[in-house]
């Protein structure tokens, strides 16, 4: 157990294990959508492409929260919670303009990227929907019965 938290105290650890919780949220989503019909070709290619959507999410979530994007949706959410949102607040500054600052403080003390992780994880479902279209390909077309060509 020691072993796990020295590990997951470092950076990679951190990117290994956001990695992991990507994939596996990835891979059900991909059993629920390949599960759900007639197990073709075509489902396990819209699984891929649902699993990839999920992890260009989070990817471009964590990005966004790394830049900044989201400090006023977190500030303004923190009076949703009464005395825990206040507390939030007054820990992390008090003011908006402090709120921002300690954010940002805390932000440039990472050495890492934390969206990495999600990022490649998104281009390997990706680059397994392309695949798996390549092989479905166009499918022939169907003649309808009674009409000659």
């Amino acid at each position: 157990m020691k072993l796990l938290k020295r590990i997951l105290a470092t950076a990679v650890g951190q990117l290994a294990l956001r990695g992991l919780i990507i994939l596996l949220l990835t891979a059900g989503v991909f059993l629920a959508v390949f599960l759900s019909g007639d197990r073709s070709l075509r489902l396990a290619s819209d699984g891929c492409f649902a699993g990839f959507g999920i992890a260009f999410c989070s990817c471009f979530f964590s990005f966004g929260d790394g830049m900044g994007w989201f400090d006023s949706v977190i500030y303004g959410g923190s009076y949703i919670f009464g005395s825990v949102g206040r507390y939030y607040r007054l820990r992390n500054g008090g003011t908006y303009g402090e709120f921002v600052e300690t954010r940002r403080s805390k932000h440039e003390k990472r050495s890492f990227f934390p969206y990495i992780p999600y990022a490649v994880v998104g281009v390997l479902w990706l680059i397994a929907a392309l695949v798996l279209i390549g092989i479905v390909g166009n499918p022939a077309p169907v003649p309808v019965p009674g009409v000659s060509a």
